[in-house]
């Protein structure tokens, strides 16, 4: 049998459809953030959460799911999840540092011609 995968929040269709050919997916299928409850209920029995970065994962919902082995954060940052803790409990931390790149250089640069045409710029 697959495993099971929580995943905290939508991921993109090709993402999931991608986790879905290895791993049994469990996903949020909610726009509203889960609950600490709520993700604790959904972990236990996982042995892997792919977490958003309004997700905090903390001592005690790695404590709800014991054959936990690794937390995937769908973001750049580890700053949600209690690393002190996952290291540990032996449990992999990850991270996508790149998941937003372009998004964030598109909009950097949206800015930029925003501004460079703004009607206050020209005297």
């Amino acid at each position: 049998m697959l495993k099971e995968v929580a995943v905290l929040g939508k991921i993109p269709t090709i993402a999931y459809e991608k986790l879905s050919k290895y791993f049994q997916v469990i996903m949020n299928e909610s726009v509203t953030p889960m609950t600490k409850d709520e993700i604790i209920q959904m972990v236990q029995g996982k042995e892997a959460i792919l977490s958003i970065l309004s997700d905090t994962i903390d001592q005690e919902i790695m404590n709800a799911a014991p054959d936990l082995k690794i937390i995937a954060n769908y973001g750049a940052g580890f700053n949600n999840i209690d690393v002190e803790t996952a290291t540990k409990k032996k449990i992999h931390v990850t991270n996508t540092p790149v998941v937003s790149t372009y998004a964030t250089a598109e909009l950097t640069m949206g800015l930029l011609i925003s501004l460079s045409k703004s009607p206050s710029r020209r005297r």
